[in-house]
């Protein structure tokens, strides 16, 4: 005997088939995308010097400068009520002046606030200020906002001793019972933003070396990966369950690694990196042989550079791009308001009104600031810095004329026949015959100082 359905059935699944035929549909997206990229800006507030061969003359940077180029670029990428632009930062920003120091990175933070990030990613030095400081500023606590909301993402930080079994995309360790778990993360992985008809996916990574940079006072209750279980995770769920057009990685892993991550994990289509202070005239290009193409970028150090990357994507897929990689030259007129912010939290630290006996201790270690920072405590014969070339002087070495002074500072404290520090561009520059301010000193080696309490 055949089963004819019912009318009831007929009806249930005539309704099912019109709803398939007429569900929306996965479209990729087409539009120009915008991507505005700061790194490393590590505390300077204001322009500084270039006595490197780079030099474009006069000072770089300030986030004064800075903030007129990134309304200009953000006004260009609007069309009509479409925003197209996102601001993103990533690396270091809170330590390296006296400033950030003595406020826990605060000066900084009122500051960029005003810049409306879209994205950050944060840096080693980042965590400087203990993790409960890091907490307040980039996640909230105690259902407060972040004082920082800047979209902070990080898919490679957890807490050591908390758990969480829906986290993905991550690592275990035991609980108190022995059991393992998935760790839980100390902030959000990823966000999604729309531009137009654009789906992009940012992908946050934090630095991997924070406890080898910093020690493990400050970054107790933390632990950090080195991307490579997170990454084709994250780009596999970005593609395939959140069907992104645009998948954008932050990053303070290291240009280095990062290259090596995405020779191997093809999926990426922009890095926006920092932490090593790289300056990318052009970009970095990582082709795979079955996938589009991953472009790499890095913004120097001190916020003396800007990147701006414009990206043309037609289904779903970047169909050309333009890179301008921009000097925060003296020829940038300065924002008035960002100018009067500026000022406002430098005042407690410039002479006329200067605060004596401001405090911070960070690892245990308290320092006091009895001088202003524009005290001027020496000269130098010689143009100070510590961000050579690696095609110049000394090739392959990473040296400058700071690095010789603080070595030899190090030798003479310590009465020995040799001392030697870590090759690495960091801290301000310093014409031969100006003056060496206690700001300069901040910039050049950002923690407690023997003349503070003298």
């Amino acid at each position: 005997m055949l089963n004819l359905p019912s009318a009831r059935e007929i009806f249930a699944l005539t309704l099912g088939l019109a709803a398939s035929i007429f569900a929306p549909l996965t479209v990729a997206g087409s539009g120009q995308v915008f991507l505005i990229h700061t790194g490393d800006i590590h505390g300077h507030l204001v322009p500084r010097p270039n006595v490197r061969s780079d030099a474009v003359g006069g000072t770089e940077g300030g986030l004064a400068r800075m903030y007129t180029l990134i309304q200009q670029i953000r006004s260009k990428a609007r069309q009509g009520k479409v925003n197209r632009s996102l601001l993103i930062n990533t690396g270091d920003t809170l330590q390296g002046s006296g400033e950030a120091l003595f406020t826990r990175g605060q000066a900084m933070i009122d500051v960029l606030n005003l810049f409306k990030l879209d994205a950050h990613a944060p840096g080693n030095w980042d965590f400087l200020y203990g993790t409960a400081r890091f907490e307040e500023v980039f996640k909230g606590t105690n259902e407060r906002a972040p004082l920082a909301p800047w979209n902070a993402l990080a898919s490679n930080l957890y807490y050591t001793k908390q758990f969480d079994d829906a986290t993905e995309c991550g690592i275990t360790g035991k609980d108190a019972h022995g059991t393992i778990r998935k760790l839980k993360r100390v902030l959000p992985p990823y966000a999604i933003k729309r531009l137009g008809e654009v789906k992009v996916g940012l992908l946050g990574f934090t630095t991997a070396r924070a406890v080898a940079a910093l020690g493990p006072k400050v970054t107790a209750g933390y632990e950090f990966t080195d991307a490579e279980i997170e990454l084709p995770c994250y780009v596999d769920l970005l593609r395939n369950r959140e069907k992104v057009d645009l998948l954008v990685m932050i990053s303070e892993l290291e240009l280095s690694k990062d290259i090596k991550l995405v020779e191997v994990n093809s999926g990426v289509d922009v890095v926006l990196n920092s932490d090593m202070h790289e300056k990318t005239t052009r970009p970095i290009i990582v082709r795979h042989a079955s996938a589009p193409s991953t472009l790499l970028f890095e913004e120097g150090q001190d916020g003396t550079m800007l990147g701006e990357l414009q990206l043309d994507v037609k289904g779903g897929k970047i169909a050309d791009w333009k890179w301008t990689p921009h000097i925060i030259s003296a020829a940038i007129k300065e924002d008035k308001g960002i100018v009067a912010k500026v000022t406002e939290v430098r005042k407690p630290f410039l002479k006329g009104s200067f605060v004596p006996g401001q405090s911070v201790t960070v690892g245990g270690n308290t320092s006091t600031l009895l001088h202003p920072v524009d005290e001027v405590i020496a000269y130098s014969q010689v143009s100070l810095h510590r961000s050579n070339f690696v095609d110049e002087d000394m090739p392959a070495v990473v040296e400058g004329s700071s690095h010789d002074l603080i070595a030899d500072a190090m030798r003479w404290a310590a009465g020995t026949d040799a001392a030697t520090l870590r090759g690495f561009r960091y801290g301000t520059h310093i014409p031969a015959g100006q003056p060496i301010t206690m700001e300069d000193i901040y910039h050049l080696n950002p923690c407690s100082h023997p003349l503070n309490n003298s």
